[in-house]
């Protein structure tokens, strides 16, 4: 069975990076988006469609009727995940401080002893490995 194997070559790349340092920018109005993206750019509109008593059936209805064609469970999905990706920005912008440790208090019923010199005698080795 023959290597389906794509080659290409050197000129072919040289010319490919400059025709595509010449590529002018494309306008941002244009640019496509995964519906994933496109799904967190309108979080909050479709939560506000929801607080107006829309169910995700009816606003997948009608991000398909705008060009969003995409089933209620994967709007519902999507939603989630901006939510939490939203809200782990939030929380990683804004880092809780640490609460504040009790003063250290001596306690008056342990009296502190001085340090004892402690004694240590090594045992010979063994042959027990």
């Amino acid at each position: 069975m023959p290597s389906s194997k794509i080659t290409v070559t050197l000129e072919a790349i040289e010319r490919i990076k400059a025709r595509a340092a010449l590529m002018p920018e494309k306008e941002a109005t244009q640019r496509e988006l995964s519906a994933r993206a496109a799904v967190a750019l309108v979080k909050k509109e479709v939560a506000l469609l929801q607080q107006r008593g829309y169910t995700i059936e009816n606003i997948a209805e009608f991000l398909a009727g705008e060009g969003l064609s995409l089933p209620a469970p994967t709007l519902r999905t999507y939603l989630q995940q901006a939510n939490k990706a939203g809200a782990a920005k939030r929380a990683k912008a804004k880092p809780t401080p640490p609460a504040p440790r009790p003063p250290r208090v001596n306690n008056p019923e342990k009296p502190v002893k001085a340090t004892e010199k402690a004694t240590f005698t090594p045992k010979p080795d063994s042959d027990d490995i």
